[in-house]
């Protein structure tokens, strides 16, 4: 630990360009996803009216995260994310190890947010939008017991031999968007952020 100080006291001083709303704006929005809006609708029937303090009991289990995180930063008080942290406490090997994994839950739930989201774009504007959107390779199968619904449902066919170009096409705008900058990045965070709470 005297080590990362020391090191933080030679590093040039650095403008601060996330404020605390910002900071807020990140970790509520990386909280409330597209899963929540979809989440309710499958506990609602299982939990009933206690489906409040589902949300809440869940609440105080993440915050055990963040407590985490909270104490860490505060005794490590550098850049880094979760190298850092692992690299004081466990060491190297297990600092590279946890920096792949989460490269990879980034990667792999963004793919899924992309995908979720063309989805709902699908059930929203209908079967044209379907047409358009899914790139097939070939003629495709279904599952021997699916049902009407879904044999109309492109998401359904049992070898993916298709390519979601929209899916792809968000993916790249983000992509975009991130190389655009802190600034208009951070802005348009903030804004999806507010629009996510106020419909919640």
């Amino acid at each position: 630990m005297d080590a990362v100080i020391a090191e933080m006291e030679h590093e040039p001083p650095s403008e601060t360009k996330l404020s605390l709303i910002d900071l807020l704006c990140i970790g509520v929005g990386s909280t409330v996803g597209s899963g929540v809006f979809v989440l309710t609708g499958d506990v609602l029937p299982v939990a009933g009216p206690s489906a409040s303090l589902s949300w809440i009991f869940a609440g105080a289990a993440c915050l055990l995260s963040g407590f985490a995180y909270m104490e860490l930063s505060a005794r490590l008080p550098t850049r880094g994310s979760c190298y850092t942290f692992s690299y004081h406490g466990l060491g190297e090997l297990w600092a590279v190890i946890g920096a792949f994994c989460i490269t990879l839950e980034y990667g792999v739930s963004g793919a899924g947010v992309a995908r979720n989201w063309s989805r709902k774009m699908g059930n929203f504007l209908g079967e044209d939008y379907k047409h358009v959107v899914f790139f097939y390779f070939g003629k495709g199968t279904w599952a021997a017991n699916a049902t009407a619904a879904e044999l109309d449902d492109p998401y359904a066919r049992t070898d993916h031999n298709y390519m979601d170009l929209s899916a792809a096409f968000l993916t790249a705008g983000c992509t975009l968007l991130l190389m655009g900058g802190l600034s208009l990045s951070k802005a348009v965070v903030n804004l999806m952020t507010l629009m996510k709470v106020l419909l919640v």
